[in-house]
């Protein structure tokens, strides 16, 4: 595959041209990954993966629009930039100003989250379902990248080093 652009070889799995930049059609808007996995792996690591996640989308977004952001900060301080994502999110999307206002309500439960390591035992155990606030978003991230149902399909499966993994 070439970019159309600049003619350089990209790989399929690429996103953005790495020579001139320029996104390539059909690919990924975001960090597309399978709820099922998404859940699966946020209660397999204590919700780790919610930084990798919000990591990767700030990443994609970072390489689309060609901005001096630093990923690892927004990743490590997700609950106050939820938000920021849930708007960069309804500017490409073009389903119903509703839906996207009830997906960005979720970003007030989200940022609640960062107490519930705080509350009495056993209450803390609350804390693994943090992540259930960012599911609308992994749902609309999947119908923005339709088009690249390739890249949903490869982040959602399980590989050996997402043991144990259910088959």
């Amino acid at each position: 595959m070439f970019c159309p652009q600049c003619g350089t070889e990209v790989w399929r799995s690429d996103n953005f041209c790495r020579t001139c930049g320029t996104a390539l059609a059909g690919n990924a808007k975001y960090f597309p990954v399978g709820v099922g996995k998404f859940i699966f792996m946020n209660v397999i690591t204590w919700n780790l993966y919610t930084l990798y996640w919000f990591w990767k989308n700030w990443r994609y977004i970072k390489e689309r629009d060609r901005s001096s952001i630093l990923p690892w900060a927004r990743a490590l301080f997700s609950q106050l930039w939820y938000y920021a994502l849930l708007s960069d999110i309804r500017r490409h999307h073009t389903c119903g100003p509703s839906r996207l206002s009830a997906i960005a309500l979720g970003a007030v439960p989200y940022f609640l989250t960062i107490f519930l390591g705080a509350l009495p035992a056993p209450y803390w155990l609350l804390s693994v379902l943090a992540f259930v606030p960012l599911l609308p978003a992994v749902s609309q991230i999947n119908l923005l990248n339709r088009r690249s149902l390739w890249s949903i399909r490869r982040n959602s499966q399980y590989r050996g080093w997402h043991l144990p993994s259910p088959r």
